[in-house]
């Protein structure tokens, strides 16, 4: 299993063609607004592998971007309920979001190879087999990012609190609802509330040494590396949150305050913009530090132009 993903370069691009066929299937089959932007987006990218164009792959993902909204509170509600609204809907979103990945992947590897460099890490080494992969040292982000961090955690503490409040004064609507969600209920503790202060955690975190190995208070794990995934996913998923707060920056600009009542929405539309965009520039800026590269037996290596 190692093997096979370390030889990813070479499969990637047929698992991304694949995928995309499928969700343009998919699209005009079901007819939704969201699975017509969802084909268009799959139809692109199979352009831009068949042509070998990194920027109309890319321009496939952006598209297919937009067909996957709402994603992530679909993934709170299977949490929180053990099942999703729409079994149907919420797998056809899964797929256009794995689609997006492998496109990603996919033109990147096109990119590096027209660049003449490794299609799986970047760098210009003789050795263009499956070696395995070195990982540089734990690092602390940079002040600007650390502070972009920061106002992003700030910006979803009122968001957070203002659960805090929701749960505690909503027990029993909570409980009616079952699973996971129902169980904190007990204790006056809604999901969201709790995600949110994760996400808080998280955010910080990846500014950190400690978010690339693990620390010493973690029992069985202490000196390890973090897998650069383990964050990684769940930062992404919460870049998602900024489109949802523009819009709702937008929504307030049009309409005014007094269309959008409650402390919670409000609340919601300043701390989504803030957390999702600072989630975006902390989750780039870990992927680049974090950037592994090949052990070549000759231990050559050039970074990518």
């Amino acid at each position: 299993m190692r093997r096979i993903w370390r030889l990813w370069p070479w499969w990637v691009g047929y698992a991304a063609g694949g995928f995309a066929a499928l969700v343009v299937v998919l699209g005009v089959a079901g007819g939704e607004a969201f699975g017509w932007v969802g084909a268009v987006g799959g139809a692109l990218g199979l352009a831009g592998l068949a042509l070998r164009r990194g920027w109309v792959v890319w321009a496939g993902v952006v598209v297919l971007a937009f067909s996957t909204f709402g994603l992530l509170q679909d993934l709170v509600t299977v949490l929180g309920l053990g099942r999703p609204d729409n079994w149907p809907a919420f797998l056809t979103k899964a797929a256009r979001v794995v689609t997006m990945l492998l496109l990603m992947g996919s033109a990147l590897v096109v990119r590096r190879r027209a660049h003449g460099v490794c299609g799986r890490c970047g760098y210009e080494h003789a050795d263009g087999g499956p070696v395995p992969l070195g990982f540089p040292e734990a690092s602390t982000a940079s002040r600007r990012v650390r502070w972009v961090a920061y106002a992003g955690a700030a910006s979803f503490l009122p968001y957070a609190g203002a659960k805090v409040v929701f749960g505690l004064e909503n027990r029993a609507v909570l409980a009616e609802h079952g699973g996971l969600m129902a169980e904190l209920a007990v204790f006056g503790v809604d999901l969201t509330a709790l995600l949110a202060a994760l996400g808080i955690f998280l955010l910080v975190a990846m500014t950190r040494p400690w978010s690339q190995v693990w620390p010493r208070w973690v029992p069985g794990l202490a000196g390890r590396r973090v897998p650069r995934w383990l964050p990684l996913v769940p930062a992404w998923l919460g870049a998602t949150l900024g489109p949802y707060g523009l819009l709702g920056v937008g929504y307030l600009l049009v309409f005014g305050t007094d269309a959008l009542p409650g402390y919670v929405a409000q609340a919601g539309i300043v701390g989504f913009t803030g957390v999702g965009l600072a989630f975006a520039v902390v989750a780039w800026d870990y992927q680049r530090r974090t950037r592994p590269r090949c052990l070549t037996a000759d231990g050559a290596a050039v970074p990518a132009r």
